[in-house]
């Protein structure tokens, strides 16, 4: 998994800290995950947001 090589975690990691913020912010989906990050980064420095759906 990409995120995890990159940040030098394992792979399980990055599904338990996925999992918890979809658990806090009541989240079914993936999809509904990416709804929320382009909410949050819509302002930030990526163009169009985080990720175009």
């Amino acid at each position: 998994m990409q995120i995890a090589d990159e940040l030098m975690i394992s792979e399980k990691t990055v599904y338990a800290h996925k999992y918890m913020v979809m658990r806090k912010f009541n989240l079914r989906n993936d999809y509904e995950l990416m709804l929320l990050l382009n909410k949050l980064t819509k302002n930030c420095a990526w163009p169009g947001g985080f990720i175009n759906i």
